[in-house]
């Protein structure tokens, strides 16, 4: 489950992306290294795609909202008029969602 948190984390960070074209960018230079890296990256963000393509558009509005500007749930409760029981939920799902992309 950690894994799945950083990977969502550094999704809505763009680090996710950063990783990748970094990964590319050696490749190009270096091109006898290894893949694995650039695979494991474009791996994760697919999994955080899949997961997200699967959220209803406010849910997936919430959650960019907890991710990328660090709101609390209550205030995102607030905001959107969702309970913040159904957030925390739709969060757990979409942990457990990512996390069975990356084992997959």
């Amino acid at each position: 489950m950690k894994l799945a948190q950083k990977v969502i984390k550094e999704y809505f960070n763009g680090w996710l992306d950063a990783s990748i074209k970094l990964s590319k960018s050696e490749l190009k230079y270096f091109p006898d290294r290894p893949t694995d890296c650039l695979r494991m990256f474009e791996s994760a963000k697919e999994a955080v795609n899949f997961a997200l393509n699967k959220l209803d558009p406010t849910m997936l509005k919430a959650i960019t909202m907890h991710e990328k500007d660090n709101m609390p749930w209550q205030r995102i409760s607030d905001a959107l008029g969702i309970a913040k029981y159904r957030l925390v939920t739709c969060k757990s799902q979409l942990i457990a969602d990512v996390q069975k992309g990356l084992e997959d």
